[in-house]
């Protein structure tokens, strides 16, 4: 991938309200919102960071001061 991309977020079990959510790419934070929108969608723009393999994780909190976490692996060629 190359580009901005968007990243979309599916979050279960969290209390109703916005949600708090950061994304970091390779440690890295390159996104953060708060919505209430199921699923949630940032843009992260790949160009401010490496080409190879990226890991993105995804913290989340929500109105209720619960938290979350995910992350996923991609390849990026700018």
């Amino acid at each position: 991938m190359s580009g901005t991309q968007w990243v979309v977020i599916w979050l279960d079990n969290a209390a109703a309200g916005n949600k708090t959510y950061t994304i970091s790419a390779n440690g890295t934070t390159v996104a953060t919102g708060t919505n209430g929108d199921r699923p949630a969608s940032l843009p992260w723009n790949t160009a401010s960071g490496s080409n190879g393999t990226t890991t993105l994780t995804v913290n989340v909190k929500d109105a209720s001061g619960n938290t979350g976490s995910g992350s996923v692996s991609t390849w990026v060629a700018n």
